[in-house]
C-alpha cells in the first residue's frame, strides 16, 4: 500500500517523497527502486535478508543509488519503506 507519493491519497510539495507498506510472505522478492533515491527500510515484523545481511523485527536499514533490491524473506514480514531523493532542488527547513 502506498501512503505518500504521486499515486497515493497523501500528497506532498516535496518531490520524490514516498511511503509504502509491504506484507511479504516467505520467499524471494524483488522490489524495483529509483536509483536517484534513498530508501529507509523499517522491518515491523518477520525476518529477511538484503544482500546477505540479516534484518530482524524492529530493525532499520537504508539503501541508495540502486534500481532494485532482492529480499530473501525467511518469515512472513511487514516492511515500511520511506523514499526520499538523493539530491534535492529546494532548501531544507533546517537551511532556512
Amino acid at each position: 500500500m502506498t501512503y505518500i507519493g504521486e499515486q497515493a491519497a497523501i500528497k506532498t510539495d516535496a518531490p520524490g517523497i514516498g511511503a509504502k507498506h509491504y506484507k511479504l510472505p516467505k520467499g524471494v522478492h524483488t522490489l524495483s527502486l529509483d536509483s536517484k533515491s534513498i530508501y529507509s527500510i523499517y522491518l515491523m515484523s518477520g525476518e529477511l535478508s538484503i544482500s546477505n545481511n540479516l534484518i530482524k523485527k524492529d530493525s532499520f536499514t537504508k539503501v541508495s543509488a540502486v534500481d532494485k533490491i532482492t529480499l530473501a524473506v525467511t518469515e512472513n514480514s511487514e516492511l515500511f519503506i520511506l523514499q526520499s531523493p538523493l539530491k534535492i532542488n529546494y532548501k531544507k527547513i533546517t537551511d532556512r
